[in-house]
C-alpha cells in the first residue's frame, strides 16, 4: 500500500462562466476529486446548477463525449493515471466548487547535523565601506573609513562569538532577553499541580467552608523554578523543526524524551524511547507514561501453584524493579498541565508518573 497525501487544486471557481478553468493540472497519478455543492449558497449562486468536466481539453457546457456533467450534489472522480490537465465550466459566473488531487505522501526527512550548530550560521565578515575615487588622496577620510570598518568588524565578531540565535549557550537575564525578544517565547512559571474547583456537591464537606450555591477557585500554592536548563528544553520543544510537522506517536515520544534528557535545550541522539509510552483514552484523551518501575505478580493466591491455604484470600504477591526515572519528569508534567508546552488542541493530554 503506498501512502498518499491530499492537495488542493488548482482552482475551485469559474470565474467568467461559460470560461473553462483548469482545475488540476497533470499527470495525475493517482487522480483527484471533483465535487459540485448541492446548495445554491454553496455554489455561490442563486439557483444550483450543473458544473461540466473534460479531460482532454476545455469543458464545454453540453454533455457529451467529451465534456461530463455534474449535477449538483454530484461527484466526479479523476482516474489514476490521468496524463492530461482537468478543466471545468459552469454556465454562470463565480460558480464554486471543490476540488482536490492525490500525490504521493513525501515523507519528512530529519536535517543532517547537531544541534545546537558548531559553527557560526550568520555571516563572519562585514561588507566594508569604501571611499569615492575623487577622496582616494585624502589621508584623513582613509583612516576614518579604517576606523569605522574597524568597528563595524568588532560588532560583527561579537555578534559571531556571542551566538545570540543559539539560546543553548546563554543564561540569566541574557537567555531571557533573548527567550521573549527573539522567540517571543518569555520565561514561563510553571505551577506544581492543578486548580481545584470547591463548591459543586462532592467536592467539599456540607456547610462546611463554601457557603451553599456558591463556587471558589482554588490556584496553585507551589511553582516550580524555571531554571535556564528548563526554560531551554521549553524553548527547543517551541522551536525544534527534526521531528517534522505531523503528529505520530515517534513525533510525540521522541519530543518528550528530547525534553526529559537534553540537558541546557540541546537535542542528543535518541536512538529509543522506551521510558515513555503513549496510550489513548476515550474523548480523544492521550495518557503520556513515564513509570518509575515495573511491577510482576510473582506469587500469591495463583491456582494450581498448590499454595492456596498459605496466602490470605485475594492476596498476591509482586515484585517492583524500579527504572531510572528521568529528574525532569514532574517538571515536564507540571509544563504539560500548565499549558506551557504546545501539544495538538483536538486532544486532551494527561501526564502520568507511576
Amino acid at each position: 500500500m503506498v501512502a498518499v497525501a491530499l492537495y488542493p487544486a488548482a482552482a475551485t471557481i469559474v470565474p467568467v462562466g461559460g470560461t473553462s478553468v483548469i482545475a488540476m493540472y497533470g499527470p495525475l497519478e493517482y487522480g483527484g476529486l471533483i465535487v459540485n455543492p448541492y446548495q445554491a449558497s454553496d455554489q455561490g449562486l442563486v439557483v444550483a446548477e450543473n458544473l461540466y468536466v473534460s479531460l482532454v481539453g476545455p469543458a464545454g457546457l453540453l454533455a457529451d463525449g467529451v465534456t461530463v456533467a455534474i449535477p449538483p450534489g454530484g461527484i466526479f472522480n479523476v482516474p489514476s493515471g490521468t496524463l492530461t490537465d482537468v478543466w471545468v465550466n459552469s454556465p454562470s459566473n463565480h460558480h464554486r466548487f471543490s476540488a482536490y488531487t492525490t500525490h504521493p505522501f513525501t515523507p519528512y526527512t530529519p536535517p543532517s547535523g547537531t544541534f545546537p550548530p558548531e559553527l557560526p550560521t550568520t555571516l563572519t565578515k562585514i561588507i566594508p565601506s569604501y571611499l569615492y575615487v575623487e577622496y582616494n588622496d585624502d589621508e584623513d577620510l582613509q583612516a576614518f573609513v579604517r576606523s569605522f570598518n574597524a568597528n563595524a568588524q568588532a560588532y560583527c565578531d561579537w555578534f559571531v562569538n556571542i551566538y545570540l540565535p543559539v539560546y543553548t549557550g546563554l543564561s540569566g537575564d541574557m537567555l531571557s532577553w533573548i527567550g521573549a525578544g527573539l522567540y517571543g517565547f518569555p520565561r514561563p512559571v510553571l505551577p506544581s499541580g492543578t486548580n481545584q474547583n470547591i463548591g459543586p456537591l462532592n467536592t467539599y464537606k456540607y456547610n462546611q467552608h463554601v457557603p451553599f450555591n456558591k463556587i471558589y477557585l482554588i490556584g496553585n500554592q507551589n511553582y516550580y523554578i524555571t531554571t535556564d536548563d528548563v526554560y531551554q528544553r521549553i524553548l527547543t520543544w517551541h522551536l525544534f523543526k527534526g521531528d517534522g510537522k505531523y503528529f505520530t506517536i515517534r513525533w510525540l515520544k521522541r519530543r518528550v524524551m528530547r525534553f526529559l534528557v537534553g540537558t541546557n535545550g540541546t537535542s542528543p541522539n535518541i536512538d529509543n524511547t522506551y521510558p515513555v509510552s503513549v496510550t489513548f483514552g476515550v474523548g480523544h484523551s492521550v495518557n503520556i507514561n513515564i513509570p518509575r518501575g515495573r511491577r510482576s505478580i510473582s506469587g500469591g493466591i495463583l491456582f494450581n501453584r498448590s499454595m492456596f491455604n498459605q496466602y490470605r484470600y485475594n492476596q498476591l504477591i509482586t515484585v517492583f524493579v524500579p527504572l531510572p526515572s528521568p529528574a525532569l519528569a514532574p517538571i515536564f508534567k507540571a509544563a504539560v498541565d500548565a499549558g506551557v508546552l504546545e501539544l495538538p488542541f483536538q486532544f486532551t493530554f494527561t501526564v502520568n508518573i507511576d
